[in-house]
């Protein structure tokens, strides 16, 4: 028998990859764009129908702006995914919501393309 925890299924995975890739924001905000609204729709989807998922969700800012205005506009862009899916019906309980600012860049800051990839709420998906 399995006494790890269980998987996460690859499709559900595969899904969350890609709502995750269309989670955008207006510049300098926590509003999310109103493009991301159906895959955000689809996200509180998933968790509802399996009550056994967990989600942490991680904002990231790039360097532009002073490091204490990044932490407080990650974390309220966290913090805005989370009150979006509990205004969807998931229990807020089920997700933890958590603001880097600028401390864990993906690419270099000093292009436009790389601020861009740097400007990131993650989403991950677990069992525990």
């Amino acid at each position: 028998p399995n006494k790890g925890c269980p998987e996460v299924k690859a499709e559900v995975k595969a899904k969350i990859d890609v709502i995750f890739q269309n989670l955008l924001f207006a510049t300098n905000s926590a509003n999310i764009d109103p493009t991301s609204l159906d895959d955000l729709d689809e996200l509180v989807t998933i968790m509802r129908e399996d009550e056994d998922l967990r989600l942490s969700i991680e904002g990231h800012t790039d360097s532009r702006g002073n490091n204490e205005y990044n932490l407080e506009l990650s974390n309220l862009r966290a913090q805005a995914v989370k009150e979006y899916l509990v205004a969807g019906g998931v229990n807020a309980d089920r997700i933890k919501a958590i603001g880097y600012g600028e401390t864990r860049p993906l690419t270099t800051n000093d292009t436009a393309q790389g601020r861009l990839k740097n400007r990131r709420v993650e989403l991950n998906i677990s069992y525990n």
